[in-house]
């Protein structure tokens, strides 16, 4: 039992280690730097959830989650990955411009709920108004079509029942409540993190992709 803790402590740190070097992590990929990969040592395909070293690949995601410094978005091959409070102010600079990439062609359950989010600044998907509803067959995919465009900012939690859901924010909320004061121009964001990305993909052999690349 002790080993396995210290083991489960030494790669919560590893993953921490190297979230701190490279400003963002993926939860899992088969060659970019992953939570998975550190955990279990190796790429994994397919789910993770039925790996051995599962419940602790979770549990250290869920304490991410719960990380004052850690922000989770579709930052990173559309992707779930987790970005460091240093990088906070170029996800921001980027998620708020609303450039042709993120708003052409959305659906139109992507713009009602953006349309919403917008005016009311956040939302929880298991507590949407019936107004809203009514033109949302499916909130989870307007959700996800809003976060791969870096449009939102979604953190998942459990409900009392024990469901997932998502707390969902506009990029100028999250702002507000992080107390982000730095402020980067839309080009210079863009620039680093295409940087940050090619010097990854490069010593990983990956070819992880930005969403307005």
């Amino acid at each position: 039992m002790a080993k396995a803790s210290n083991d489960r402590n030494s790669n919560a740190l590893k993953a921490k280690e190297c979230l701190l070097e490279y400003g963002l992590l993926l939860l899992q990929d088969q060659r970019f730097p992953s939570l998975v990969g550190i955990v279990v040592g190796e790429p994994v395909s397919g789910s993770w959830w039925g790996h051995p070293k599962g419940s602790e690949i979770f549990k250290i995601a869920s304490e991410w989650d719960d990380d004052a410094d850690i922000v989770t978005c579709k930052l990173v091959s559309g992707k779930v990955t987790f970005v460091h409070r240093k990088l906070w102010a170029h996800l921001v600079a980027i998620g708020k411009s609303e450039e042709a990439w993120q708003t052409d062609s959305l659906s139109e359950e992507a713009n009602s709920m953006f349309a919403y989010l917008k005016e009311h600044k956040s939302a929880e998907t298991n507590a949407l108004p019936q107004s809203l509803l009514q033109s949302l067959l499916k909130p989870g995919k307007a959700c996800d079509e809003l976060e791969k465009r870096l449009l939102v900012c979604a953190q998942e939690f459990h409900t009392e029942s024990g469901a997932h859901a998502k707390r969902v924010m506009t990029w100028t909320a999250f702002e507000k409540s992080k107390q982000i004061d730095s402020k980067v121009n839309l080009s210079d964001a863009k620039r680093d993190f295409e940087k940050l990305l090619a010097d990854i993909n490069k010593s990983a052999g990956s070819k992880a992709k930005l969403p307005w690349k």
